[in-house]
C-alpha cells in the first residue's frame, strides 16, 4: 500500500477516527513563537485544526501541507491554503521562504524524518523557528507497560494495542533525541518542553473520573521538572542560524 493511499483511509470517515485539536499548552506556545508578520508553513497540517486555522488567523500568511487528499480537502473546508505533496522530505517551496514552520504530530509519522526536517532547515529564513511536536515514546506509562505488561504502544491510533504492526507511527523519539535530530541538520535549540494530559487519563481504571484532557496543575509541573518521564508529549523550538 503507497503512503498517500494509506493516509487517505486514516482521515477517511471509516479510518483512524482522528480530528485534529489544538492543546491549550501549544496555543500558549504558538502566541509566544509567531509575530504578526511571520509567514507560515505547517507540515502534516491534517485537517487544520490542530494549529492550521491558529497560524492563518495570527500570521501574515499561512500554507498547509499533506501527503492526504482528504485531509486536505477538509482544511480546505475550514477556509485554510492547503495543498497535497508527495513527500514532506520535498517541499515544494523554494528556499528562504518561510518564517515559521509548524511540525506537529508529524516526524513519528515519516519514513525519512531527518530529510523532512533537512528541507525545513532550507525553506525557513535565517532566523525562522521550526515548532515540532511528537509523543514521548519514553513517557512513564509506556515504561511501566514494557515493565510490567510487556507491551509496546505505538500511539497511532485506537488500534495501536491490538494490532501495532499496522500502526502509523514509524519513527519513536525522547526528549533528547528529538532535539539530536534536528541539531543535525543544521538547527539550534532554543527551547525543549514537554506536553501532558490530566494525569488520570494515563491510568485506565482511573480515566473515566478525569474532569479535563489538559494537565492539572501538579502534572504540568511535573512535566516542567522532568519531562523524559511525565511528558506525554516533546516539544521542540529550533532556529535556522
Amino acid at each position: 500500500m503507497a503512503i498517500q493511499e494509506y493516509y487517505e483511509q486514516y482521515w477517511s470517515a471509516s479510518g483512524s477516527g482522528f480530528r485534529g485539536r489544538m492543546a491549550q499548552q501549544l496555543g500558549e506556545l504558538l502566541r509566544s513563537l509567531v509575530p504578526p508578520e511571520a509567514d507560515c508553513l505547517d507540515v502534516g497540517c491534517g485537517d487544520g485544526r490542530t494549529c492550521g486555522a491558529w497560524l492563518a488567523e495570527h500570521a501574515r500568511s499561512y500554507v498547509g501541507v499533506d501527503v492526504s487528499a482528504t485531509a486536505v480537502d477538509q482544511a480546505r473546508l475550514a477556509g485554510l491554503d492547503a495543498r497535497v505533496i508527495d513527500d514532506a522530505a520535498e517541499l515544494p517551496f523554494a528556499e528562504q521562504s518561510f518564517d515559521f514552520v509548524a511540525c506537529v504530530e508529524v516526524f513519528e509519522h515519516l519514513f525519512d524524518a531527518e530529510g523532512a526536517a533537512s528541507e525545513i532547515a532550507r525553506v525557513l529564513r535565517p532566523g525562522g523557528r521550526v515548532l515540532a511536536q511528537v509523543p514521548n515514546v519514553a513517557h512513564w506509562r509506556h515504561r511501566v507497560d514494557m515493565a510490567v505488561l510487556g507491551r509496546f504502544n505505538p500511539l497511532g491510533d485506537s488500534e495501536s494495542l491490538a494490532r501495532t504492526w499496522r500502526d502509523p507511527h514509524i519513527r519513536f523519539f525522547t526528549v533528547t533525541t528529538l532535539p539530536r535530530m534536528l541539531t543535525s541538520v543544521g538547527f539550534e535549540i532554543d527551547h525543549v518542553s514537554g506536553g501532558g494530559v490530566s494525569g488520570l487519563r494515563d491510568i485506565p481504571v482511573l480515566r473515566r473520573y478525569a474532569r479535563h484532557r489538559e494537565a492539572g496543575p501538579v502534572m504540568r509541573r511535573l512535566v516542567e521538572v522532568r519531562p523524559s518521564v511525565f511528558a506525554s508529549r516533546v516539544r521542540v523550538v529550533a532556529r535556522k542560524p
